[in-house]
């Protein structure tokens, strides 16, 4: 796996958490906390240096950065994401002393305001696009609050579709979906220096997760063929961030769907091999007919659904 950029040990001493790099209940390669989630006193909690993710030899409570500093913090999600985000990929010299990239780093807004170019008049060139993918534009642009950007807007998302990415219900990010077939850029979402979360942290539809159970999946249109409980990764490259937080929302059992092609099916098995060790069930689904998940007919969506979540 690739190693997580949060700098755990910045963090804990900023924040003055007693915390231990060896000693009783310690492992080599990771540092030990006396858990918050259980009656510990003895340094239970094990975070791995590497990865991030924590698990307690105690209670069995694990999970990845986001929600372990929710939980010492005290505080909402994307307070969390954004004191994560303030220890992660600094220079040393700001690592060690716990110093943010800049003051305005630090006091980012909980959730991206709606640019005013981001429009809830959706134009016949945009309702068209959804129909022909086979969508009831209107259920899903009320399900999803989706707004339609034109020719006039910046040209970074003129003429998409714009989802929210949000996480504890505040928008953190954005996804836009070309829809008149020009662009190089099918997809775009918001610079990393304006957004909340980071394309390389970002999972799509977290909110709509229940009961413990995902599918994950490659894209937004993904996401909309199958309703709730279905995640996108926003592409097939997974990081132990992501990761961490599928565990942090209290997700154990996993299936995967990336679309056909063999390089897509090959990195869907890689990733399974990556959350076996840390989920209850992983299991990669192929797809029985041609083309992507996010072109499913119904019936297909009722027995995919069938498989994954009952």
């Amino acid at each position: 796996m690739d190693s997580v950029s949060f700098d755990i040990i910045a963090f804990l001493e900023e924040h003055s958490i007693e915390y231990h790099t060896s000693g009783k209940n310690v492992g080599q390669g990771w540092i030990g906390l006396q858990c918050r989630f259980c009656t510990d006193q003895s340094n239970h909690l094990g975070v791995n240096l590497d990865s991030k993710v924590y698990s307690c030899m105690k209670c069995g409570e694990k999970g990845g950065p986001v929600k372990l500093v929710k939980t010492l913090l005290d505080c909402e999600w994307v307070e969390a994401y954004q004191e994560v985000e303030r220890f992660s990929d600094l220079p040393p010299s700001k690592k060690e002393r716990g110093i943010p990239r800049s003051e305005s780093d630090r006091w980012k807004p909980k959730t991206l305001p709606i640019p005013s170019y981001f429009s809830k008049n959706f134009s016949k060139r945009h309702l068209a696009y959804l129909a022909g993918r086979k969508f009831n534009p209107s259920a899903l642009i009320e399900r999803y609050d989706l707004y339609a950007v034109g020719g006039i807007a910046t040209p970074q998302w003129k003429w998409r579709v714009v989802a929210p990415v949000k996480i504890g219900g505040q928008v953190v990010n954005f996804i836009g979906r070309d829809i008149t077939g020009k662009s190089p850029l099918r997809y775009r979402l918001e610079d990393n220096e304006k957004a909340i979360i980071p394309r390389a942290r970002l999972l799509y539809n977290l909110d709509s997760v229940k009961d413990g159970s995902c599918l994950i999946v490659e894209g937004m249109t993904d996401v909309w063929r199958v309703g709730a409980g279905a995640i996108a990764c926003v592409g097939t490259k997974v990081s132990d961030f992501q990761i961490g937080t599928l565990l942090d929302f209290g997700i154990k059992r996993a299936s995967i769907l990336f679309d056909p092609e063999p390089e897509a099916q090959r990195l869907a098995r890689r990733l399974a091999g990556r959350l076996a060790g840390v989920m209850d069930k992983v299991v990669v689904l192929e797809k029985q007919t041609s083309g992507d998940p996010g072109d499913m007919s119904p019936d297909e969506v009722i027995e995919l659904r069938r498989r994954v979540f009952t």
